[in-house]
């Protein structure tokens, strides 16, 4: 991932409302596999304790993360893809557009700009 899209995946899980779930990259690290009651995750076959999760930030090139962002958007956002390396993300909520070079980076832009995950 480019430096922006690394500062882009610190701002989302930053954001109120953010948490890990199933289907979801750790960048560097393997998809979340299971999320557990006391905020651990199973992440790239180990256990990771919650103390230890603010370290993780999402893959926002992959090709899942972008489903499971997308979901926890809601009901309200639509998508285009405009290109290969071109989404976009829109919704009434949001002043204009969300775009990105995948559908998690959009995704991702949408959070931001509405303040929360």
């Amino acid at each position: 991932m480019t430096p922006d899209l690394i500062a882009l995946a610190r701002a989302i899980v930053a954001l109120p409302g953010w948490t890990w779930e199933a289907g979801v990259v750790a960048l560097g690290s393997g998809r979340v596999v299971a999320m557990f009651s006391d905020g651990s995750a199973f992440i790239g076959g180990r256990k990771i304790p919650p103390e230890e999760m603010a370290i993780y930030h999402p893959d926002l090139l992959d090709a899942a993360t972008g489903g499971v962002l997308l979901d926890r958007l809601g009901p309200d956002y639509g998508v285009e893809r405009y290109s290969a390396d071109q989404w976009c993300v829109f919704s009434a909520e949001l002043d204009g557009d969300a775009q990105g070079p995948s559908l998690a980076s959009a995704c991702a832009r949408a959070m931001v700009a509405r303040g929360r995950a």
